[in-house]
């Protein structure tokens, strides 16, 4: 059986904010400092060929950011 990969991803620009990592088995941090209130999505960027993306099966979420 294969392993499918993962990414965490989240693009803020107008914050300077854009992440593209992998996810491993490993627990990994990534730091960073939103600078704009809202809400902003982040997701998994994998997708396999011929077959939905990862964030359209559920691979997403939502950080709010608060004053």
């Amino acid at each position: 059986m294969g392993i499918v990969p993962h990414r965490f991803a989240m693009e803020i620009p107008e914050a300077g904010i854009v992440i593209d990592e992998p996810v491993s088995t490993s627990p990994e941090t990534v730091t960073f400092t939103p600078t704009v209130i809202g809400s902003h999505e982040f997701y998994c960027r994998n997708k396999l060929l011929f077959f939905k993306g990862h964030d359209e099966k559920g691979m997403k979420d939502i950080l709010e950011v608060v004053p």
